[in-house]
């Protein structure tokens, strides 16, 4: 993940819209869990250099199968998103990306409030699969 990728613009509207929903939510997704959650994802900061977990770190993408990308447009990782997706064109691997606009990463958490999104994943993911 590089958050270098994404312009200022992009980033200020994440943070506050990501500190808006967290807000307006249960303690389970407020502001300091979702801190504590991502300090103890990794063991120390040598574990973001792993491909297993910084999949764009990867050597090759050779003989991976089709890979449907779901990305928010207002998410630190949609760059990465469109990154990842053309090194898996590259190698020749079938890929659909769909962007999901003005909403945030977890936004699927939350069906009742994001109804729209979660009906857009929903079909995204069934044309994909039909396709296969």
């Amino acid at each position: 993940m590089d958050l270098g990728r994404i312009s200022s613009g992009t980033r200020a509207q994440i943070s506050y819209l990501a500190r808006r929903c967290m807000r307006s939510h249960s303690t389970h997704y407020r502001e300091q869990n979702c801190v504590r959650a991502h300090e103890t994802a990794f063991r120390n900061a040598d574990d973001l250099m792993d491909p297993r977990v910084s999949v764009l770190l990867n050597k090759s993408f050779d003989g991976l199968p089709p890979c449907l990308l779901i990305v928010c447009e207002l998410d630190p990782v949609r760059d990465d998103s469109y990154a990842y997706q053309e090194a898996l064109d590259k190698a020749g691997v079938k890929t659909k990306l769909t962007l999901i606009r003005g909403i945030i990463h977890p936004f699927f958490s939350f069906p009742g409030i994001y109804r729209n999104a979660c009906g857009q994943m929903i079909n995204a993911v069934q044309e994909f699969m039909a396709s296969l």
